[in-house]
């Protein structure tokens, strides 16, 4: 995971961050609820900025939604953070840490 990169559980407060950086989400009432439903039940894990862990720059969510096998529905990077191993910390960090 590249050092500039930190991996940690979504919180609450989050949500509206991941919402921001989404455009679906910014869209779609079902992506939203999808999205704050992930972070109530423990799904959901956000990249940010190491010197900020405030800065929303992506995020991941792992449930078992498939035939009760983990599975991926998501992973979004903000456009600006893309090509930076953002969506790499965020696969290896959530199959360990979110089931």
């Amino acid at each position: 995971m590249p050092s500039q990169i930190n991996v940690r559980p979504a919180s609450v407060e989050d949500v509206d961050s991941i919402i921001e950086l989404d455009p679906i989400a910014r869209q779609e009432p079902g992506r939203k609820a999808f999205i704050a439903n992930a972070v109530a039940a423990g799904q959901c894990r956000v990249a940010v900025q190491a010197q900020d862990a405030s800065a929303v720059i992506g995020y991941g969510i792992l449930n078992k939604s498939f035939f009760e096998n983990d599975f991926i529905p998501l992973i979004v990077v903000k456009a600006s953070a893309r090509r930076r191993g953002v969506a790499t910390a965020i696969m290896t960090t959530i199959p360990n840490s979110c089931l």
